[in-house]
């Protein structure tokens, strides 16, 4: 077993930290389960401490294991937050546009949707009321937010109750809301009274248990916005 992992040329802390999660899965580590010492480690592994202790350094930025001087390393319970972050590094040295993301999104929520209408509990259909009703006030205001629609649309996702859906749906959501961010962007808004009958629309197809109807309406909804792109500030490229 422990030859098995010296057929990788260790080049890169890359290399590294791919090979110490190849050893938490052959060992089926789960959150909470402790890894060997770093000497152990090491020499189990034919890493010397200064590259071990750098692949540590990047699985611990990526949310995979947590360390502590006293309680020693430890493998992390995963979160939304650090799963965002590869995520964000790898669509970053890809050649990947805003419509890639937006396409994305509205082919995955698509399928929510639908999932969600099928699957829905009363809970959910009050979850997505309580967005929507927040969403459609800051419309009012002229305010228009973010967040606001993520909450609807995260209600979708968990509406689905399986959490694939709602990992891959938030990472995408997370992803373009920092794209827009890091470019100086604003947020996609549009007619506000249209934007309103969509959610509206979105919300009578789930509630009415319509998967078809929910998956249409969110796919349109989303797709939309590749009508009005968010603008990039003078100087930005």
């Amino acid at each position: 077993m422990i030859n098995d992992y010296h057929d990788i040329s260790l080049n890169s802390v890359a290399r590294v930290a791919g090979r110490i999660r190849r050893f938490i899965a052959d060992h089926a580590l789960k959150p909470g389960d402790k890894l060997p010492t770093h000497d152990v480690l090491s020499r189990r592994l034919g890493i010397g401490l200064r590259r071990l202790r750098e692949g540590l350094g990047v699985l611990e930025q990526h949310g995979v294991i947590q360390r502590n001087r006293k309680a020693g390393t430890k493998v992390a319970r995963p979160s939304l937050e650090a799963l965002a972050e590869p995520l964000a590094w790898t669509l970053e040295n890809m050649d990947y546009t805003y419509a890639d993301l937006v396409k994305a999104r509205a082919g995955l929520e698509n399928a929510a949707a639908a999932q969600a209408a099928r699957e829905r509990t009363a809970r959910d259909i009050l979850v997505l009321f309580d967005a929507l009703e927040q969403m459609q006030e800051l419309q009012r205001r002229r305010r228009p937010d973010d967040a606001a629609e993520e909450a609807f649309h995260t209600g979708i996702l968990q509406a689905t109750h399986n959490p694939v859906y709602l990992i891959f749906g938030k990472l995408i959501q997370t992803q373009l809301r920092q794209s827009r961010e890091k470019h100086g962007n604003t947020p996609v808004t549009g007619d506000p009274d249209r934007l309103a009958r969509e959610h509206r629309g979105i919300l009578q197809a789930i509630e009415s248990r319509k998967p078809e109807l929910a998956g249409q309406r969110v796919y349109q909804h989303l797709i939309r916005q590749l009508e009005h792109p968010p603008k990039r500030p003078a100087g930005k490229r």
